[in-house]
């Protein structure tokens, strides 16, 4: 029985990246390149004041609509909620889920 579930070659393979990356950090520390606990140029800054917030949410909303598009008031189309698009709208523009005469205004 094997206890070893992988080969000489295998363990070499998996861990020649992790034995490079030591490498390359004291490389880099010799040559002063990389950050040795003294505050470079540009590292970040400590704030003036102390942190009060206990926990923070971030939304991160790919392809949605505009914050100007969701918190604007438009009583205008509330009026014309359920008419069929203006052509005005789509005209010499094409839309990939817009269809003429088929789209309505919510």
């Amino acid at each position: 029985m094997n206890p070893i579930p992988q080969s000489r070659r295998q363990f070499l393979t998996s861990s020649a990246s992790g034995v490079g990356g030591i490498a390359l950090a004291n490389l880099l520390m010799e040559d002063g390149v990389l950050a040795s606990g003294r505050m470079g140029p540009l590292d970040p800054k400590r704030s003036h004041f102390p942190a009060k917030a206990k926990s923070c949410i971030f939304v991160y909303a790919a392809g949605g609509p505009s914050q100007l598009d969701l918190f604007d008031p438009k009583p205008m189309l509330n009026q014309r909620n359920g008419e069929l698009l203006p052509d005005s709208l789509t005209e010499g523009v094409r839309f990939a889920f817009i269809k003429n005469g088929v789209a309505l205004l919510a």
